[in-house]
């Protein structure tokens, strides 16, 4: 997919990578659970850093 995608978009626009939770973590209230979004992208392996 990276390969298709640097085909089209500069380089700082391509994923570097993608995650696929079994589902969205809610909160209580039934909202989006922003913080555990962070965890599982965290779990998911290492992040290259942004161009700057």
């Amino acid at each position: 997919m990276r390969d298709a995608l640097g085909e089209e978009l500069p380089e700082h626009l391509v994923l570097s990578r993608v995650v696929f939770p079994d589902g969205a973590p809610r909160t209580v209230a039934g909202g989006a659970d922003r913080a555990a979004l962070v965890r599982l992208s965290r779990e998911a392996g290492p992040r290259h850093p942004s161009p700057r």
